[in-house]
């Protein structure tokens, strides 16, 4: 494995009062359909309409594709950032690099375009940097992992699990 590449992205993190509006949305429509004993057939058809919101609410956010602002190369002597311009850093200039990774089992921090990671990195300059990378799979992460672990030699870095630690 001489190179990893992957995009960096930006996704949508939307704030907790629009989830929290999608939690009671959920719980006010299943009172309504399956918990009060309503005969009234249009509120019956709100309660749906409101779990059905809710649901949507809650869960499609990860559906959102994230905004694709670069690519991200590393490989065993440089570490190639293409954003706006091209940023090109010998690996011997990175002081430190972490990678800071999500579990793959929740809505909150998977997306279907891939888990929602952090790459941190600091150069001999003091420069510190910190770009939001996809991730597809487990296996795409393992081998970050690994190529990481060939160079330990040659980088002081860490990897940390954030988030769902269920899987």
């Amino acid at each position: 494995m001489n190179r990893f590449e992957t995009n960096i992205v930006k996704t949508w993190n939307p704030s907790w009062w629009i989830r929290a509006i999608g939690v009671v949305f959920i719980i006010s429509g299943a009172l309504m359909l399956y918990i009060l004993d309503i005969e009234n057939k249009s509120m019956k058809i709100l309660g749906g309409v409101l779990y059905f919101v809710g649901m949507v609410f809650g869960l499609s956010f990860s559906f959102i594709k994230p905004k694709k602002l670069g690519e991200l190369s590393l490989s065993s002597e440089e570490l190639k950032i293409k954003t706006d311009s091209l940023m090109v850093f010998s690996l011997d200039r990175i002081r430190e690099i972490a990678l800071d990774y999500n579990g793959y089992g929740s809505w909150w921090s998977h997306s279907l375009h891939g888990g929602k990671n952090r790459l941190y990195f600091e150069t001999d300059t003091g420069e510190k940097f910190d770009y939001e990378i996809t991730l597809q799979n487990k296996q795409k992460k393992e081998e970050l992992k690994g190529f990481l672990g060939a160079m330990k030699d040659q980088l002081d870095y860490q990897i940390e699990q954030k988030g769902n630690y269920s899987f």
